[in-house]
């Protein structure tokens, strides 16, 4: 009998279309070895070794979509730290850090008071002569340094219907500042005018940790809370001797002894145009126009906070066209066990909360 062992060498016996290729040469050599009249029945093997190879092709080829992946790394350096990042409408992204961090990768020529930035020791350090906000071109893969003229450390921001980015508060000269950055054009665009600009207007409050959420109409948004503040306002003011709101119900969720708990309250907009406000463990719906709490809805189960410092996050689950869009659910998950921050703050780290809660805010419930 004649053998030809060469034939399925250079197959990898691990891999399934290499086994299943070895196995139809091996059938072919044997009829062959037997007959060489069998000329049907190798028609009819080839066919069906065919099949087999090509199912093992869509096979492999199907197990491997979702598992299979591969990062692109864009740039090296940005130029600064993204403790905030907005994608805007304009396909570009905004990334932007706290001015008193030190330096950046990008030098300005003035300060934003206007005095000039030299070659000397003292503007090297001066964190006020570098850009510690950048632009960000996803289809020219390009940075361009924005220049920032008050702290933006840990303020909040929403976006208009226009897709100007408002930004508010911060800290220290940037706690009762109101800024907007209009993205330019994506894909190299020209207009280089774009950018940062600092609001003469100012919040009534100082804003350190708040949140913000854009409302329904004439493109005001609202400004909650904030650290050891326990008010809200709007921007723009319907007039100049307009404030800010009281909410007791931020004095109620503040915890002292950890770090307030109650910072960056998670906030989402109604179908009703009420405002749900979620902090620490408690949430409540405000009728935020009349200073009116519509209703107070019940703890969510465990133990622990869900916001800042203990950090968990939200989000509003979609809507859906079988109840014509009104009726609204709301997820929130992650945080921090009781006593997290005392704990850290002795060198002891005690595990996040793994549990998520949802509830429907709009009706009855």
């Amino acid at each position: 009998m004649k053998h030809y062992p060469y034939i399925a060498k250079s197959y990898n016996y691990h891999n399934p279309l290499g086994i299943i290729i070895t196995w139809c040469m091996k059938q072919m050599v044997i009829i062959i070895s037997c007959t060489k009249t069998m000329i049907i029945t190798i028609l009819i093997l080839i066919i069906f070794c065919a099949v087999l190879i090509n199912g093992a092709n869509v096979k492999k080829s199907s197990s491997s979509i979702g598992t299979k992946g591969q990062w692109q790394l864009l740039l090296h350096n940005s130029g600064v730290v993204s403790m905030h990042m907005a994608l805007t409408n304009r396909n570009t992204v905004i990334m932007f850090d706290q001015t008193g961090a030190g330096q950046s990768g990008y030098k300005l020529r003035k300060r934003y008071n206007g005095t000039w930035c030299t070659t000397s020791h003292n503007d090297l350090v001066d964190p006020t002569c570098y850009a510690h906000s950048v632009e960000y071109d996803i289809a020219a893969n390009k940075v361009r340094p924005l220049r920032l003229d008050t702290d933006t450390w840990s303020s909040s921001g929403s976006f208009l219907s226009n897709g100007t980015l408002l930004q508010t508060g911060g800290y220290g000269n940037g706690a009762k500042s109101i800024r907007f950055c209009r993205p330019c054009d994506g894909g190299g665009g020209k207009n280089l005018t774009c950018g940062w600009i600092q609001s003469k207007k100012t919040l009534f409050d100082e804003r350190w940790y708040a949140s913000s959420k854009k409302l329904a109409e004439h493109d005001r948004v609202v400004v909650v809370g904030g650290r050891n503040v326990f008010t809200y306002e709007f921007v723009p003011k319907i007039n100049h001797e307009e404030k800010s709101f009281a909410l007791p119900f931020l004095h109620q969720t503040n915890d002292k002894n950890s770090g307030g708990d109650n910072l960056y309250p998670f906030l989402h907009l109604s179908s009703d145009g009420n405002l749900f406000i979620f902090a620490n463990r408690d949430s409540i719906l405000l009728n935020a126009r009349r200073n009116w709490v519509i209703k107070t809805f019940p703890r969510i189960p465990g133990h622990g906070s869900r916001n800042y410092p203990s950090s968990g996050s939200s989000v509003m689950l979609p809507l859906h066209h079988k109840h014509k869009f009104q009726k609204v659910e709301v997820m929130v998950c992650g945080g921090s066990t009781t006593g997290a921050f005392r704990a850290a703050n002795k060198g002891m780290f005690l595990e996040g909360l793994r549990s998520c809660g949802r509830m429907v805010i709009t009706g009855e419930s």
